[in-house]
């Protein structure tokens, strides 16, 4: 475990993270019209709205339920496998994490695309579904900064000696 990071992140980097993750691959692996109807029919292209999703918009939710589940595998591996010993170590979760945020805008940016201006100006009607779509990943985002900007507090120097008594317990 990223036995150097401050307990806040520790926790929410290997535990919480991962399962919102997974929640989201596995909301639409599980029902993928569930995600593709939250879209009003006129702003989906779907002229009848109570047309059932196209075959490219589930095939579009299945791909990103899978890329979801594979950054929640690649998230628990970094996290899991950085025992902190090493420079290198607490680069890789460094790297990841700065790489993690950065994504937050282009989810952003395709939720605002979709929807469009008319669909955006309709905030007010959002379901749950589509405020989790914000605001979860603005969570995210603000403990990832903080982490990165040492809000949480420093990173932690393992010495040498003592992780060698932590080995022999």
């Amino acid at each position: 475990m990223a036995t150097f990071m401050p307990p806040i992140p520790r926790v929410f980097f290997c535990f919480i993270e991962p399962a919102l993750c997974l929640f989201g691959a596995a909301q639409p692996l599980l029902n993928p019209a569930a995600i593709t109807a939250l879209l009003p029919a006129h702003l989906a292209g779907r002229p009848d709205p109570t047309a059932a999703p196209t075959p490219l918009e589930t095939l579009q939710v299945l791909m990103t339920s899978v890329m979801m589940y594979g950054w929640a595998l690649l998230t628990l591996a970094i996290m899991f496998l950085s025992d902190g010993k090493t420079t290198r170590s607490r680069r890789l979760v460094h790297a990841y994490i700065a790489i993690s945020a950065s994504m937050d805008f282009p989810h952003w940016g395709a939720f605002a695309y979709a929807l469009g201006a008319e669909g955006m100006k309709q905030w007010r009607t959002f379901p749950a579904e589509m405020w989790m779509q914000v605001l979860v990943p603005l969570l995210t985002f603000a403990v990832k900064v903080g982490y990165l900007a040492g809000v949480f507090g420093e990173d932690q120097v393992v010495a040498e000696g003592e992780d060698a008594d932590r080995k022999r317990k």
